[in-house]
């Protein structure tokens, strides 16, 4: 079924004369909201790149969860000490984790967690997960969640608020035709508001136990959004670049999608084992349902840590221009709205302050796991 539709996106492709030289679906695809080649092939060469700091940060999980050997059922374990935070507290470290964006960002959070714009906690016949809807325009977005108080919980409870603001903004900024914006800046917002809510939770921790969980968190969402969604991103290219010469079969697609698991996650390096049978992997990842999606969230984390970074750092124009870029909704295409901004996703830059982010958060738990 995979291989079926990656044909006949190729043959759709092709016949509206996408070029045959690289991928012409990928062609297709990022054709769809203005995005260079470059930006894709970028997120590829720099995940490769930065695999040795992401086998640190698998070795230092390893050693915080004091494991002979490290499986990948292990990253699901509880990072650190359980720490439990109230929804009062989750809307008070946002409110202070955002301040570096200014009063005027802060005010439209305020509005909203104080504003009966959230459903938190999960009921009977709720949706599982975390999402935000800002479907009726001139109607504020409401986010619905399933709020349990723990670490994983309040870095969503700040994705989806991000998610929130940015359409507030846009929606102030646009008419309807132009207020909504689409998947490849959509993250950007989400993904910061995250990293500054861990910059609070890291300011605010007590204690060895409770920092090192901060740290951990933390670490989570490069794990998370960027290694596994850049993973998915180079299983994509090449199945679709090879199914346009041949019909893989299932035992084909995961020995391919094994490949690239072991490759990511170090099992030649001896960092973690990778059983052969997580190679049916690609068949159950929902990041794949949607062709040539799952990269936007790996990019968008790259923007948000030079966001982060520069912002963080007092860099006023660069707080300006993330404003701006949020208030453009779908103005422009989003990659040429954030190019304008000081972040060109198909330059080294973004990745980075992803790398440097992603080393001091990992020398600093070293040190901790050290003590502890």
């Amino acid at each position: 079924a995979y291989t079926a539709r990656i044909k006949a996106q190729t043959a759709e492709a092709k016949n509206r004369a996408f070029p045959d030289s690289f991928s012409p679906t990928l062609a297709a695809s990022l054709e769809t909201e203005n995005i260079p080649k470059a930006v894709y092939i970028k997120l590829i060469t720099a995940a490769n790149h930065l695999l040795p700091t992401f086998h640190k940060h698998l070795r230092l999980r390893q050693k915080a969860l004091k494991l002979p050997n490290l499986a990948f059922y292990d990253l699901y374990a509880p990072r650190g000490a359980a720490q439990q935070h109230s929804l009062e507290d989750a809307k008070n470290l946002l409110i202070e984790a955002v301040t570096p964006l200014g009063n005027g960002y802060k005010s439209i959070l305020q509005r909203g967690l104080y504003g009966n714009w959230m459903h938190s906690y999960p009921s009977a016949k709720k949706r599982s997960g975390a999402y935000m809807q800002d479907a009726a325009y001139g109607v504020h977005p409401f986010i619905l969640l399933n709020y349990d108080g723990g670490l994983q919980s309040l870095s969503t409870f700040a994705h989806e608020w991000g998610h929130a603001a940015h359409s507030v903004l846009a929606a102030r900024h646009n008419l309807y035709e132009t207020s909504k914006y689409g998947p490849f800046i959509a993250e950007v917002s989400s993904t910061t508001s995250e990293l500054f809510l861990h910059n609070e939770l890291l300011d605010n921790a007590v204690g060895i136990s409770e920092r090192s969980a901060a740290l951990q968190q933390a670490l989570a969402t490069f794990e998370q959004t960027f290694f596994q969604q850049a993973l998915f991103a180079e299983f994509e290219l090449a199945a679709h670049t090879q199914a346009q010469s041949a019909t893989l079969s299932g035992a084909e697609l995961s020995a391919l999608y094994l490949k690239l698991l072991r490759k990511y996650y170090g099992h030649h390096e001896g960092v973690m084992h990778i059983n052969a049978l997580y190679g049916i992997g690609w068949a159950t990842a929902s990041a794949l349902t949607h062709p040539y999606n799952a990269f936007k969230y790996a990019t968008s984390l790259a923007g948000a840590a030079l966001f982060t970074e520069q912002i963080g750092h007092g860099n006023v124009k660069m707080q300006a221009d993330f404003l701006s870029t949020l208030s453009a909704g779908g103005s422009e295409y989003p990659y040429t709205l954030l190019k304008k901004a000081g972040v060109d996703l198909a330059t080294n830059a973004p990745y980075d302050a992803l790398s440097t982010r992603m080393k001091l958060l990992l020398d600093e738990l070293e040190v901790l796991l050290e003590r502890n």
